[in-house]
């Protein structure tokens, strides 16, 4: 054999040896990923939503730029939610509108948990507190009480407050800042 053929032979045998010893069987750990495994039941655009009491009487709605059902993780997910919640008296009218950059809503706990840039606005406009906002909320849908232990801040005619955590009843109008409270109260005489 000819100096040629033998480094060919060698080169080839070299080559053989280090794919085997490369592909020793083990495949690659592949990372799971656990959402991208559950496929939404449904999907829904432009959702809007009205939410009836146990007396026919109107007690949310719900608006959302999109929206996935995903039962088998018995859980929704919400692009842009708004929600409105009307005052159990009257009906007719909103008390308070929610809103946030996403949502996520659990149905056998009954809540809705907001996540990015979540903004309460009153709809009474003699409300002592006009607007809240928060960078995540849950709020329980069937007692509409709210609460968070991110910071919020409320503002209102001449109020400003500051703190983190919140406890919130919107039935009973009863919001209350938790921790490291700072409140700046301005005084505005009648002219």
């Amino acid at each position: 054999m000819n100096r040629l053929t033998i480094i060919s032979v060698l080169l080839l045998v070299a080559a053989l040896m280090f794919n085997a010893v490369m592909d020793s069987g083990e495949e690659p750990v592949q990372q799971s990923n656990i959402w991208g495994s559950y496929e939404p039941d449904y999907v829904a655009h432009k959702l809007f939503n009205r939410n009836y009491d146990s007396n026919g009487r109107l007690e949310s709605t719900v608006f959302a730029e999109s929206m996935e059902s995903y039962p088998d993780l018995a859980m929704t997910i919400f692009a842009k939610p708004e929600v409105t919640i009307f005052d159990k008296n009257t009906e007719k009218q909103p008390t308070w509108h929610v809103s946030a950059s996403e949502g996520s809503h659990y149905p056998n706990q009954q809540q809705l948990q907001l996540r990015g840039s979540v903004t309460i606005r009153a709809k009474d406009p003699t409300s002592q507190i006009q607007t809240m906002t928060t960078p995540f909320l849950v709020l329980e849908i069937e007692s509409n009480q709210m609460h968070t232990d991110e910071s919020v801040t409320a503002t209102g005619p001449g109020l400003l407050m500051k703190g983190l955590g919140l406890k919130a009843d919107l039935n009973a109008e009863y919001i209350q800042v938790l921790q490291q409270v700072e409140s700046v109260y301005e005084n505005n005489p009648a002219n």
